[in-house]
């Protein structure tokens, strides 16, 4: 058992370390990409937000079938999404400029990569049902080394051998995805113990969940208005930060900055669960947020963005471990997947919102008003999120 459990904890991190990796290419260079081809903020505001908008739509539909199919493993689903990323960026290395068709190669390849987190999420859950208990925050802290490696490399990497190196990062990240979930899925095949710890339990229908769970989804209304900034600084950081006179070479730090920071909170989360629970740990994180986000809306000087993104530690590196056990822990199995797509969803949604109204907000008002914007949303979010998880009670044992 105990050789089994390490050999899944090391795929698992593996699977999680290229996610975020292939994201760094991808996702958190998209401004940079995109800009270099011609388009405008708002036209990478559209193409970003028309990603997510997309992923919104086909993410519940997919995670009902996950949740209900009995053929079908998460990880054949994980295979088919990485596959499809993969074509979308080897179709990018044969067209370029200021044309529709890279445009809609971004929205597709984009809203791929937003399919895949609550699939990646619920396989921790699938494997506690097993018998399994991995770290999952240590499992996550891989993705945050991984996209601080590949950030922190890419910025001064582009000014050298140019943008096309965004594309070959994002190839082969999404190839040692594909490596790591394949690997991953021969283990779940193999394991010959699945049938003795799994019970026959209920289906659960889409609509179902929703009337369950409305406190959870008014708790997710908040984290929506949380990642207003979060997917913010995602998209437009270059923009938002070169007013105070950064450069490309310090949004590649940045970047790398904030997903190390992340590692020691997610290595240790586990035992931060067990002595104060997931509930105050999201709350916790919420704070982190606010306190984060307003020292970067009244940075004056380019260390108060790297102060700013140390405080990651307290914020997204508590957030993503405790939203994705607090979620395991009130959800049914025959939830998991649907609960774990809520939160990632309405992350989705305020990508939508953020980028569409944040490139029009940034090419007519300037930083500031959207700084302003994005502190107030994540305020209010924080705020909610808090009044919703004092009041959503954890199933006992």
């Amino acid at each position: 058992m105990s050789n089994r459990k390490h050999k899944i904890t090391l795929a698992y991190a593996g699977i999680q370390g290229s996610y975020s990796m292939s994201y760094a290419g991808i996702g958190s260079f998209v401004s940079v990409y995109l800009l270099a081809q011609g388009f405008s903020n708002s036209e990478i505001g559209l193409c970003v937000s028309l990603a997510n908008l997309l992923a919104v739509f086909v993410q519940p539909v997919l995670a009902d079938w996950a949740d209900q199919s009995k053929k079908v493993e998460l990880t054949d689903i994980i295979s088919g999404i990485g596959f499809f990323m993969l074509a979308m960026i080897s179709a990018l290395f044969w067209t370029k400029g200021h044309t529709l068709l890279v445009f809609g190669l971004f929205v597709l390849a984009l809203a791929a990569h937003g399919l895949l987190q609550p699939f990646i999420n619920a396989l921790n859950q699938r494997f506690s049902k097993k018998g399994y208990a991995i770290n999952f925050g240590l499992c996550r802290s891989a993705g945050s080394v991984g996209f601080a490696m590949v950030t922190g490399l890419l910025g001064p990497i582009v000014i050298i051998y140019g943008n096309t190196s965004i594309l070959i990062a994002s190839f082969v990240c999404l190839a040692l995805l594909l490596v790591s979930n394949f690997m991953c899925h021969k283990l779940i095949r193999q394991d010959t113990n699945v049938s003795s710890n799994e019970e026959a339990v209920e289906e659960i229908s889409l609509g179902t969940f929703i009337r369950k769970n409305v406190s959870f989804i008014i708790l997710n209304l908040g984290v929506m208005l949380v990642f207003y900034h979060v997917n913010a600084l995602g998209a437009f950081l270059f923009q938002m930060i070169e007013p105070i006179g950064a450069a490309k070479t310090d949004m590649g730090f940045l970047f790398a900055l904030m997903a190390m920071v992340e590692v020691p909170s997610m290595v240790f989360y586990s035992h931060l669960q067990r002595r104060f629970g997931s509930k105050r740990m999201l709350m916790v994180s919420m704070l982190g947020f606010v306190v984060k986000f307003g020292i970067f809306c009244y940075a004056k000087e380019v260390w108060m963005l790297y102060v700013s993104q140390a405080m990651q530690m307290v914020g997204y590196a508590i957030f993503y471990p405790a939203m994705v056990n607090y979620t395991a822990e009130i959800m049914s199995e025959k939830e998991a997947v649907k609960g774990q797509a809520l939160f990632t969803i309405m992350m989705l949604v305020a990508g939508v919102i953020s980028n569409i109204t944040g490139g029009y907000f940034l090419d007519y008002f300037g930083v500031p008003f959207f700084n302003a914007v994005c502190f107030i949303t994540c305020v209010v979010g924080a705020v909610l999120v808090c009044m919703m998880v004092q009041k959503i009670e954890i199933p006992s044992e």
